[in-house]
């Protein structure tokens, strides 16, 4: 009985979820995608992702303001505490990220270094390819190996400590083997 009960349980809780998933797929607009998520964007509200919007880095590209990642791997970024970028594929099982970045704004703050970390899609999860620690103020890069090939993959930046209010770190990137 307790195995029955258990078993609904975890099948509702997958329905409900896939439900949002299709939800949010319906809503999407271009407005949204430059939200910078800490949880996956098909979970939030249009409420919440305004709030997100206004209270969260943003990554910024040339070509249009719609997409995260060009073409050939460039990004720009601004955040405070984290973001997150697009989905992405690779060329290759391994590449190459590369950063320059700066602590711009007012205020003091003591932060002088962040992370990057891979995340790569594993049925319906994500799964850390291991994070890499930058310094603020350095043009840096880490390459991370032996992934498995037609992966989907995203990258997520934070720092661990807290700024001062009007505090960001921005800077440039590009990601090797980018498909």
């Amino acid at each position: 009985m307790k195995r029955k009960v258990f078993v609904m349980v975890i099948l509702t809780v997958l329905l409900i979820q896939s439900v949002m998933v299709n939800a949010y797929a319906e809503t999407n607009n271009p407005e949204l995608n430059e939200i910078i998520w800490d949880a996956p964007p098909e979970v939030l509200t249009e409420e919440e992702a305004n709030f997100m919007r206004e209270n969260s880095g943003k990554i910024i590209f040339e070509e249009n303001n719609v997409q995260r990642i060009d073409t050939n791997g460039n990004f720009t970024f601004d955040f405070e505490f984290s973001l997150s970028s697009d989905n992405f594929k690779l060329s290759n099982t391994s590449t190459t990220i590369s950063v320059n970045s700066d602590l711009v704004g007012y205020g003091g703050s003591d932060r002088t270094v962040y992370s990057i970390t891979l995340y790569r899609k594993s049925g319906l999860f994500w799964v850390s390819e291991g994070s890499k620690k930058f310094d603020v103020g350095e043009s840096q890069k880490a390459t991370w190996s032996n992934l498995p090939d037609d992966a989907t993959f995203y990258i997520y930046m934070s720092t661990p400590t807290v700024a001062s209010p009007g505090m960001s770190i921005q800077g440039t990137g590009k990601i090797s083997n980018f498909k």
